[in-house]
C-alpha cells in the first residue's frame, strides 16, 4: 500500500532495535528519509543507503539528547515531517518498595522527558513547514498496571496524557499528535540476558523462555490472539498514523495488543 510518504523525513527515537527499528525499516520502504537516534544506531545504517537511513548516536535520556537528535534531523534533510517518540526501558520490578529515587528519574527521563523534549524542539520546525505528524509509543501499561513495571507504568500514562494536550494545542497548525499503545510485543526488552523473559522463567517456573512467555500470554495477560506480539504490527500502526491516510485522526490512541484491553 502506498501511504503517500515518499520524500517525508522522519526522527525515529530508540530506532537501534525492536519497534523503532522495525518502524524506521517501513518507513525507508515508503520512501521515506530517516534518522534514527539511539545509544547503539548500528542497524539503522543496515536499512539503506546514507541518504534514506542515517544513524545518530545520542543519549536520548539527557536534557540535551532529543533535542541534538531534531537539530541533526533538520540539518541533514532541512526539515522534520514525521516524529516518532519510541525509545523506552522497562527494567523488571519486584516490587514498588525496590524503585529508588534514582530509578524513577531514569525511567521518567528516558520514556516520557525525551518525548517532553523530542516534541518541544520539533513542533516549531513542524509549524514552520506547515504541519506534521508525531507518533509516540505507550503500552497497555499505561492504562493497567503491573507490579513489576511500576515505574514504567507511570511514565506510559504520562505519554498518553501529553498526546492528548499536545493534540489540543498544536491541530490548528495541522500538526497531528497520536500515540500506540503495544501489549507484549517480542523486542530486546523481552531477550536480552536478564531481561523480562528471563524473570518470567524464574517468576512462571518455566522450562525456558519460549515457555515462559507461552504461559505469560495465554495465562497471566490471556491474550485472546494467544500470541506475542511482534514490532512490525507496531510499527504497522505507527505507518499509518504517521501518513495523511490518518489526515483526521489526532489526539487517539491505538491499540496494538492482542486483546489485553477489554474495557469499553
Amino acid at each position: 500500500m502506498d501511504y503517500g510518504l515518499k520524500g517525508k523525513v522522519a526522527l525515529v527515537t530508540g530506532a537501534g532495535g525492536g519497534i523503532g527499528n522495525a518502524t524506521a525499516a517501513m518507513l525507508i520502504d515508503e520512501g521515506v528519509h530517516v534518522v534514527g537516534a539511539d545509544l547503539d544506531p548500528t542497524l539503522v545504517s543496515k536499512l539503506g543507503n546514507e541518504d534514506v537511513a542515517v544513524p545518530f548516536e545520542v543519549d536520548l535520556g539527557t536534557p540535551d539528547g532529543p533535542g541534538a537528535a531534531v537539530a541533526h534531523t533538520v540539518q541533514t534533510f532541512g526539515r522534520i515531517d514525521i516524529l516518532v517518540n519510541n525509545v523506552a526501558i522497562a527494567p523488571n520490578r519486584d516490587s514498588f518498595l525496590d524503585v529508588t529515587d534514582a530509578d524513577w528519574t531514569q525511567v521518567m527521563d528516558i520514556n516520557f522527558m525525551s518525548m517532553v523534549r523530542a516534541c518541544r524542539a520539533a513542533i516549531p520546525v513542524m509549524q514552520e513547514n506547515g504541519g506534521g505528524s508525531i507518533v509516540s509509543v505507550a503500552s497497555d501499561e499505561g492504562r493497567q498496571p503491573d507490579v513489576y513495571f511500576a515505574d514504567y507504568s507511570v511514565s506510559k500514562a504520562a505519554v498518553l496524557n501529553l498526546t492528548k494536550t499536545l493534540s489540543i494545542e498544536f491541530g490548528p497548525s495541522k500538526i497531528r499528535v497520536n500515540s500506540v499503545s503495544p501489549g507484549p510485543t517480542r523486542t530486546p526488552i523481552w531477550d536480552r540476558d536478564g531481561g523480562f523473559a528471563d524473570y518470567l522463567v524464574e517468576m512462571l517456573e518455566a522450562t525456558d523462555r519460549e515457555d515462559a512467555i507461552h504461559k505469560f500470554v495465554t495465562e497471566v495477560r490471556r491474550m485472546p490472539i494467544q500470541r506475542i506480539g511482534l514490532p512490525e504490527d507496531v510499527a504497522n500502526a505507527i505507518l499509518f498514523l504517521a501518513s495523511d491516510r490518518a489526515r483526521q485522526v489526532t489526539g487517539s490512541d491505538y491499540w496494538v495488543n492482542g486483546g489485553t484491553m477489554i474495557s469499553i
